[in-house]
């Protein structure tokens, strides 16, 4: 018999919901409770990745328990109780709060998915500053996609670049770079697992061959390899460099994109144009119909160059501008591409896809 209190129980459970329910095996409905020596921990496993927490617990002899994930939560929901016994009564599992008994049918131990751990590995910290900037760079990769047919712009990164560590996140249209002078490890994580490891405010890494791994206290999520085969991004970041630029008030830029956004009636994206009138920056969004639109005046610092017309997509803008917590971004325009740079922030370094202009053809005589 093992004793658990409920509040151990609800923590791992809060923890298992991340690891999304495949459920490809009947085995996958089970959670395993292991009692070894002076430890007790719960797991939780879909094949493809895993929880692991250990739990405080009071038992007399080493033992391993199956128990129905369903059946677990139902006991650990509805119980008014702060602890719960949990044993193997004949061919059933019994968990028993004092006040009601729940019950699920045992399952064999040897089927539950083993759980690999590498020997000794080399071990990293990610502190607040790289998930967060795990967390932004994930916002610019794309999304959907079928399993296995995903390239690298579906994943978020931390590559070594100009001697650096640096996260990346980049769908085409937008990109994400930010550099850590830290030992960082490599890896390519899927974007869900950035969500989940995003709860935390600290990490620890470590990797095998086959799993990505992210401890906190005593909390242990594990990650099957993502296998990525990565362009020379190196080569592209050092092609973002132009001496035609602007600074800009990043916060103006935002108001006006999310005001185009809310003021569009069409199924198509809105577009805004951003242009040299006068002298002056001008923001420009004007609905499909002609009827709705809006204009703003940016102030502007050390403007090298006169501009021209940028069409680009708002809610890319927001997305990249958003990355930021500095007031004045400098833009500069090089290969069809708005690179977005700041002072406050010398190791971003982000880009905006400038929108390509239609060109009307002539009309016949």
């Amino acid at each position: 018999m093992v004793t658990v209190s409920i509040s151990e129980l609800k923590k791992f459970l809060h923890n298992s919901k991340y690891i999304k329910d495949r459920r490809v095996l009947p085995i996958l409905y089970y959670v395993k409770l292991q009692c070894v020596g002076e430890r007790a921990a719960l797991t939780k496993s879909n094949l493809n990745s895993f929880l692991i927490t250990e739990i405080d617990a009071g038992f007399d002899e080493d033992c391993t328990i199956l128990i129905e994930e369903q059946s677990l939560v139902g006991c650990v929901n509805f119980s008014r109780k702060n602890d719960v016994k949990i044993s193997i009564q004949g061919k059933n599992v019994v968990l028993d709060d004092g006040e009601t008994i729940t019950k699920c049918q045992a399952a064999d131990i040897k089927t539950f998915p083993s759980v690999e751990f590498p020997h000794d590995p080399k071990k990293f910290r990610l502190d607040a500053e790289v998930i967060s900037s795990l967390t932004l760079a994930k916002n610019h990769t794309l999304s959907g996609g079928e399993t296995g047919l995903r390239d690298w712009k579906y994943f978020v990164h931390i590559v070594e670049m100009n001697k650096k560590k640096c996260v990346v996140g980049a769908n085409g249209p937008i990109s994400y770079f930010r550099y850590f002078k830290g030992d960082l490890p490599k890896f390519s994580l899927d974007p869900d697992v950035v969500s989940i490891i995003s709860k935390f405010p600290e990490l620890e890494y470590y990797s095998s061959d086959r799993y990505d791994y992210f401890t906190c206290l005593d909390t242990t999520f594990g990650f099957v390899k993502a296998e990525i085969k990565l362009p020379e991004l190196e080569t592209v970041v050092s092609k973002f460099k132009s001496d035609d630029s602007f600074v800009v008030d990043r916060k103006e830029i935002i108001r006006l994109c999310e005001a185009a956004i809310f003021m569009n009636s069409s199924a198509l994206a809105p577009e805004v144009s951003l242009k040299e009138v006068d002298e002056k920056l001008t923001l420009t969004f004007e609905d499909v119909s002609g009827g709705r639109g809006k204009r703003q005046f940016l102030d502007f610092e050390n403007k090298t160059y006169s501009v021209g017309e940028i069409m680009f997509q708002p809610k890319n803008m927001i997305t990249a501008l958003s990355s930021l917590d500095s007031d004045k971004v400098k833009i500069s325009k090089i290969f069809g591409n708005m690179i977005i740079t700041t002072d406050e922030d010398k190791n971003y370094i982000g880009s905006v896809m400038e929108l390509a202009r239609l060109i009307p053809q002539s009309q016949p005589a």
